[in-house]
């Protein structure tokens, strides 16, 4: 499906040179696998208010920024066969045969038999059957993934030779395959949807009062527990093997624990949570990357979740304490999506197809050259891409040692 080599070539170097380069990252960054800290940019004061008067029911707001979407043809939504994405496609396909519009088109990327972590096939068709059996217009388009998602496999390699430096998110792939799929019309993502419908400590805190006023279910240390996350301190061992970095150095990661603790300490209130998560260099960087590739292919970006409209409707209909994933998707899918799905508690992973025959076959060879960081073990880090599972957050470090293999940047 990709462009030829030569022509994407020739139209990404036009494309960042005109619009500038990928957000620049730090060597820390690099080394944690991902952006940290609190962004300085306007989405700091564009975030949404913690108000409590009347707004737009969120469904209302959601089928607005969906319609919006649907006059940009193709409008085409990234489906997986997960909440967010099915919502997310019951929703567009409601809206569009409300208003005579062509339906979306849900473009689902099936994975090898082999990758079993990231098998949908079964949710999926709950969902598209569903939606035909309400005769609710659904285009669904299937591509089978091969090599095209591989951090170090083409075109992802092309994107980074030209920038010349680590990028996040540095699985791309995907969201090039995607926009270059939807090309002039618009792509609809479920992006932010983990952060804003997890069930919140403060949920927990409530459900856990409940069991322990009306059954007895549960035990005060249960109820208390959600209010203290952090009470302990911990060794750099048990934060390795709680987050999976097994890179860092013992400094580096009690660095990166007291971080996250201090976030976790700040974090009781679901919609505080929300807050801090929008103002994170994360979510900015992701931002930022996702407007270049999306420019790319002159196609609109539409993330309804990360939209301050529909953030700002959701803090005025659900309480201080917040609601269970489940709960969110019953009340926004209003009718339309099976229990099932609904109330499922898996969810898929695609961190396979990342790490292809291309990354594998670099990691085996690598000698430790390109990684200077004082964060990060070389011994270690060459261990954790020998494991059969890679975690992402080392992709950035794969990016930064292949560049730094003779693989210069052309610009």
């Amino acid at each position: 499906m990709f462009i030829s080599s030569y022509e994407w070539r020739s139209q990404v170097m036009d494309y960042l040179g005109s619009t500038g380069m990928l957000p620049e990252l730090t060597d820390r960054e690099i080394a944690y696998g991902f952006p940290i800290g609190m962004s300085d940019s306007s989405i700091q004061e564009n975030s949404p208010p913690m108000r409590r008067g009347p707004s737009d029911h969120p469904i209302q707001v959601l089928d607005t920024i969906l319609l919006n979407a649907l006059t940009k043809s193709p409008c085409v939504i990234t489906f997986s066969g997960g909440r967010d994405s099915s919502l997310l496609l019951a929703r567009a396909a409601m809206v569009a045969k409300k208003h005579g519009l062509p339906g979306p088109v849900a473009l689902t990327h099936r994975y090898p038999a082999e990758d079993v972590d990231a098998q949908e096939t079964v949710w999926q068709h709950r969902v598209v059957d569903h939606l035909r059996l309400l005769d609710l217009p659904v285009e669904w388009i299937i591509n089978d993934v091969t090599t095209e998602f591989d951090i170090l496999g083409k075109p992802l390699t092309d994107l980074l030779t030209m920038n010349g430096r680590p990028f996040f998110p540095p699985a791309s792939g995907a969201s090039l395959f995607d926009y270059q799929f939807a090309a002039g019309g618009s792509l609809v993502t479920g992006e932010f949807g983990d952060e804003l419908f997890a069930n919140s400590r403060s949920y927990r805190f409530r459900r856990s009062i409940s069991e322990l006023k009306y059954s007895g279910r549960t035990s005060m240390r249960r109820v208390v527990r959600p209010l203290f996350p952090s009470m302990r301190s911990i060794g750099a061992e048990e934060i390795a093997m709680l987050t999976g970095i097994t890179w860092l150095t013992e400094d580096a990661l009690h660095g990166l624990f007291a971080s996250v603790k201090q976030a976790a300490d700040d974090d009781f209130g679901w919609k505080s949570e929300v807050r801090r998560k929008l103002k994170t260099r994360a979510v900015q960087v992701s931002l930022e990357t996702r407007d270049r590739i999306a420019g790319l292919f002159d196609c609109i970006p539409v993330d309804p979740f990360l939209d301050f409209q529909f953030i700002d409707s959701w803090f005025g209909h659900i309480d201080y304490f917040g609601i269970s994933r489940s709960q969110s998707m019953r009340l926004l899918s209003d009718g339309m999506l099976p229990d099932s799905v609904i109330d499922r508690e898996s969810k898929a992973f695609f961190n396979r197809s990342r790490f292809g025959e291309d990354t594998k076959s670099f990691a085996a060879k690598w000698d430790g050259a390109g990684i200077e960081s004082p964060d990060v073990d070389v011994s270690r880090l060459r261990d954790a891409w020998m494991q059969n599972l890679v975690t992402l957050q080392s992709a950035m470090l794969l990016q930064q040692a292949w560049l730094s293999d003779g693989h210069n940047s052309v610009r």
